[in-house]
């Protein structure tokens, strides 16, 4: 544990100096807590987001996630309701304002190689809105990682997003590290420059908490 508050305060450090940087960039803050319940021998995958939050733009959301297992590929109903976001909503580029919705699909396919040391998982989704405050988009989230140790793994994390009918997207792509603390609890850690926008980047902080029935 010592290692990973460590490895976080150097993050954060890393993640403070850029965004100081002269030439200005623009730095997306995204944190996201998620409580993962697993169900008959991980065939079923309950996944519930309190808090999914991005700054600067006081964006927060509530994701509800279900799966079912078939083999390497697990398909999802995937429902997510924005809770908040900070006024006025004209300062920011979005178009989309208060109180956005949707429902959606997510397909993940999931392989290893060398004696499960490497990981490469596969997503896309697609999200179609549920009122006239939002748009449709999808994602495309490329994720590989390597086990160094049993606790961490360093790799790369790609997301790519788009909306619906189509603009400029955004594309973050850029290192990460896992940290398993333990079999239940785990941290991703990422900064992903925006491969379609100059000088934007994401810090990107996950919270696992896995319960297996």
């Amino acid at each position: 544990m010592k290692r990973f508050l460590f490895l976080l305060a150097l993050w954060g450090a890393a993640a403070s100096r850029l965004s100081a940087q002269d030439f200005d960039p623009e730095v997306w803050h995204k944190w996201s807590p998620e409580l993962r319940l697993t169900i008959d021998k991980g065939k079923w995958d309950l996944r519930f987001r309190p808090i999914d939050h991005i700054e600067p733009f006081g964006l927060g959301r509530t994701d509800i996630i279900l799966g079912k297992t078939f083999g390497k590929l697990t398909l999802f109903s995937y429902t997510k309701v924005d809770y908040f976001r900070r006024q006025p909503a004209e300062s920011l580029e979005s178009p989309w304002g208060i109180g956005r919705a949707w429902t959606g699909i997510r397909a993940d396919y999931n392989t290893s190689a060398f004696a499960g040391k490497l990981l490469v998982q596969l997503q896309g989704r697609y999200y179609w809105t549920l009122n006239d405050k939002a748009r449709d988009h999808f994602q495309i989230v490329q994720y590989v990682r390597w086990q160094v140790t049993p606790q961490y793994h360093f790799g790369f994390l790609s997301i790519f997003l788009q909306d619906v009918p189509y603009d400029t997207p955004n594309w973050f792509l850029g290192p990460s590290l896992h940290v398993m603390s333990d079999s239940r609890l785990s941290f991703l850690l990422a900064y992903l420059p925006d491969w379609y926008a100059e000088h934007r980047y994401m810090a990107y902080l996950r919270i696992g908490y896995r319960i297996r029935l």
